[in-house]
């Protein structure tokens, strides 16, 4: 590949990745500036006293917390909802002693999940159309992967030491 990218292509290159990277921006801007207006408005201190105040269970608040991110997640897309949701939700959690490295696991897990699931199933018509293969040839295939996630995801929230085992076994961390 020595010498294969001319000038030509690099520009070709720089111009596909600057689209695609203002795209990301302009669905990110909004979400960044809705988290702010949550900020402002006190939304994550009322949320987050309404879950102490009323839940004493750390099982039962992990698992709305799972619903939450399902359910915006089948519906929007992952980025907005790590804005958006992320410092709520962790504020939320915080209390019931989940740090935010496992917090930060807890979100992108099942975000994955709901991205995959319908009723928009956006992960799936991205595969059906780039491979060419239909949804449902995709479907039956893609369930022990799903499986595999949720297992992670109750793994995560409820056995973190899970987190830090490769740290304990091969040292290093803070």
């Amino acid at each position: 590949y020595y010498r294969e990218l001319s000038l030509k292509e690099t520009f070709k290159q720089l111009m596909g990745t600057s689209t695609f990277v203002g795209g990301t921006l302009l669905t990110l801007a909004p979400a960044a500036a809705l988290g702010q207006i949550f900020a402002y408005m006190g939304v994550t201190r009322s949320i987050t006293s309404f879950f102490t105040n009323n839940i004493d269970s750390k099982v039962v608040v992990i698992l709305l917390v799972f619903a939450i991110l399902f359910i915006a997640g089948m519906f929007v897309q992952t980025t907005p909802m790590i804005v958006i949701l992320g410092p709520i939700l962790f504020n939320v959690l915080q209390p019931y002693g989940i740090d935010s490295v496992q917090f930060g696991i807890i979100m992108v897990l099942a975000l994955s999940i709901a991205f995959c699931t319908p009723p928009l199933a956006t992960n799936l018509f991205v595969s059906s159309s780039m491979t060419g293969i239909a949804m449902d040839k995709i479907v039956i295939p893609m369930i022990p992967f799903m499986i595999g996630l949720a297992v992670a995801l109750f793994a995560v929230a409820f056995v973190p030491q899970i987190i830090y085992l490769p740290m304990q076994i091969f040292g290093g961390g803070a």
